[in-house]
């Protein structure tokens, strides 16, 4: 893992163009340390990659699911493929863990983060990024809809603007595709939309759906 979540970035475009080539690199090199520290699949993508045969048209052209925007991983970001995770595998297990999944309580954490008591403006961007930032999400990542058989129960705190009780979340849905060779892995989340910024949430994640516009 990388000994920090931050990156400081040099202000080397002050230096002109050799500059901006040695911004580059640093930005390459860095790049390269978040693949190698930062990213885990959780994926098979030998299976995957086996049923894909990439023609001429996608190597220079959107697919309509996604495959081929990395020639040599051709599922890699693709529909239905589960996320990576960006720590160590064995970190993310006690999210499995229903005895601590809620401490702290993520009601108290939202109430104390993001609850306003007063406007207060954010000066360096307009509504237009919200509905951009909302617009992007959604060509990124789709579950699917939650499944609410078996909500999670968010103990809402004392004094709390929706009152007494519980807030019920749907779970993510299961990935059904898990195999007993992956008992090993945390839980997996497959995302029915491509994963790359590709315009899905216009064109959308098939062909099917490509040509119904």
């Amino acid at each position: 893992m990388s000994n920090s979540v931050w990156v400081t970035w040099p202000a080397l475009t002050k230096l002109g163009s050799l500059g901006v080539i040695a911004g580059l690199l640093v930005i390459g090199l860095e790049r390269e340390k978040l693949f190698d520290n930062n990213l885990f699949d959780v994926e098979n993508y030998d299976k995957h990659n086996a049923n894909i045969v990439c023609d001429e048209r996608s190597k220079t052209a959107r697919t309509e699911d996604g495959t081929c925007n990395i020639l040599e991983n051709p599922a890699e970001g693709s529909v239905y493929m589960r996320f990576g995770r960006n720590v160590d595998l064995e970190s993310v297990k006690n999210e499995q863990n229903e005895a601590t999944l809620l401490e702290p309580n993520p009601r108290e954490v939202s109430n104390t983060l993001m609850a306003r008591d007063e406007f207060k403006p954010a000066t360096t961007v307009n509504f237009i990024a919200a509905a951009w930032i909302q617009f992007m999400v959604h060509d990124w990542v789709d579950h699917g809809d939650n499944d609410s058989s078996n909500p999670i129960e968010v103990p809402l705190p004392e004094g709390d603007v929706l009152g007494n009780g519980s807030l019920s979340i749907g779970r993510t849905q299961v990935d059904t595709t898990r195999t007993p060779e992956e008992a090993h892995l945390p839980d997996t989340y497959r995302n029915i939309n491509t994963h790359w910024w590709d315009g899905s949430q216009l064109y959308g994640s098939s062909l099917e759906q490509n040509n119904k516009i």
